[in-house]
């Protein structure tokens, strides 16, 4: 039981050493149409996607962050709520993120 525990210790400790690690802040550049160039601010971004008319990040904190135009597909602003993504990524009119601990909603 102490080896599985000690085991686990180390998994978490290197999941938030490497998260830090690896963050860093998001620049853009080319089209600034559609909002895009207005990006959050932070050093804290751990992956980054995007979509024809909007952009996404995973914060540090496990947290998304959507910007750009949300009128041509309604509502790809909105992400979803939680602190325990670690992927996202996106198509011409949708948005997905990877959370190892979602569910969704029936």
């Amino acid at each position: 039981m102490k080896r599985q525990l000690v085991s686990v210790m180390v998994v978490v400790i290197i999941f938030l050493v490497t998260s830090s690690i690896f963050a860093g802040t998001i620049i853009p550049w080319g089209e600034s149409r559609y909002g895009l160039s207005a990006i959050p601010i932070g050093d804290d971004f751990i992956d980054i996607g995007g979509s024809a008319h909007a952009a996404f990040a995973v914060r540090a904190d496990g947290t998304l962050v959507a910007w750009g135009e949300d009128s041509h597909t309604v509502g790809i602003l909105n992400v979803p709520s939680g602190n325990d993504f670690i992927k996202v990524a996106g198509g011409i009119d949708h948005a997905i993120a990877l959370s190892p601990h979602f569910s969704q909603p029936h």
